[in-house]
């Protein structure tokens, strides 16, 4: 049985390294197996449960900033780490009470420490002290789902989590074997040595079973069916908990590729009307320096040329604009006023929502425009 719970630990960590949301995730991999190791131990000992817990608390204390504390340049000494890792918690801390954006990783990865500190001994001791399979693998799983719902960009990594629950039913089975047998030799039933080779090899094809409907599910998640209904209502809970409360606390992850939501493309076929719905396309906030009343005429892209039922751009020429440089240069018609807007997108696009026509932008962007010989 601890083979199976560190191997699902690992194949858990693993899964959490391959997400790249930022550097030393493999610290949290070695924690992770730690934390496994010590609940199993804990769980075999005869401490009662209190202080089993004060134990791996304690452990923690100090394994985690140990863990954190190997991030930071080796040159230093421990008490100037340790001092460095504090501050920075406090100021990030600090930053995400005040609904600022945090840039500092330090912590996502004090919060995941701490998780996987409390879920790896949460399993080892389940496991040993009460050989409760599932109860020991479920939490690991949920967070292995949670983790899925953030990276699920690349369809192939559900993968882990195919593979893990394939490990937790093998646990599971492995478990049920050891009470099983207890209880024949309490009542001195005669059975099988083979028995448990043939409960293995049954419980192996079940867990293959289990991998193909993994490999499946993407498909019918990804397509207009009940299936994708089910899963973003199950799923929603934690899109709400990441829009109210993680976009600001870990704003320094990198979230990896992410679908693209342009309405308009390099081509446009004619008749082609845009999709009606209620969600928010933009948001737009006019700042005092705008002329009042403001009148803009939004812009997205201008189509030139048309053939055959389609208009295309046409515009050639492309030029980097730097963030807040005034090189974008047109005519001064008379009567028009320069103003700023703050446009904040409803959705993932690389196509900016701009004014007719922008001067400057306060992020860099590639300008896709028409020379005009005048």
């Amino acid at each position: 049985m601890a083979f199976l719970l560190i191997a699902g630990i690992l194949v858990a960590s693993w899964r959490l390294t391959t997400t790249n949301w930022t550097d030393h995730l493999i610290r949290l991999q070695g924690l992770f197996l730690l934390a496994g190791y010590l609940g199993m131990l804990l769980g075999h000992s005869r401490f009662a449960n209190w202080l089993a817990i004060l134990l791996g608390g304690a452990y923690g204390a100090f394994f985690i900033p140990w863990q954190l504390g190997l991030t930071i340049y080796e040159d230093l000494q421990w008490a100037e780490r340790l001092r460095s890792l504090w501050g920075r918690l406090l100021f990030s801390v600090n930053q995400t009470l005040s609904s600022e954006n945090v840039e500092d990783p330090i912590l996502f990865l004090s919060l995941m420490a701490i998780l996987l500190w409390i879920l790896g001994l949460h399993a080892g001791y389940i496991l040993m002290r009460h050989r409760a399979a599932w109860r020991a693998g479920i939490p690991i799983g949920l967070m292995m789902i949670v983790i899925q719902t953030y990276d699920a960009f690349y369809v192939r990594r559900v993968w882990y989590l195919a593979v893990y629950l394939g490990l937790l039913l093998l646990l599971v089975s492995r478990s049920y074997l050891l009470d099983q047998r207890e209880t024949w030799r309490r009542r001195g039933t005669h059975f099988h040595t083979d028995i448990g080779s043939d409960i293995l090899r049954y419980t192996a094809m079940a867990a293959s079973l289990l991998v193909v409907l993994a490999w499946v599910t993407p498909a019918l998640v990804s397509s207009k069916n009940p299936a994708r209904t089910v899963w973003d209502t199950l799923t929603q809970p934690w899109r709400d908990l990441q829009s109210a409360y993680g976009g600001a606390a870990f704003y320094s992850l990198d979230a990896g590729p992410v679908k693209i939501n342009d309405t308009y493309a390099e081509n446009l076929l004619l008749g082609r009307g845009t999709a009606q719905g209620t969600k928010i396309v933009m948001t737009i906030e006019v700042l005092d320096d705008a002329p009042s009343p403001p009148r803009f005429y939004w812009r997205d892209r201008v189509y030139a040329s048309y053939a055959n039922g389609t208009w295309s751009s046409g515009f050639g020429s492309t030029s980097r604009v730097e963030a807040e440089d005034n090189q974008l240069l047109f005519q001064a018609y008379e009567g028009r006023d320069v103003g700023t807007v703050r446009i904040t997108s409803g959705r993932n696009i690389q196509l900016l929502h701009t004014p007719t026509q922008p001067i400057s932008v306060s992020r860099n962007a590639d300008f896709i425009y028409a020379p005009n010989a005048d």
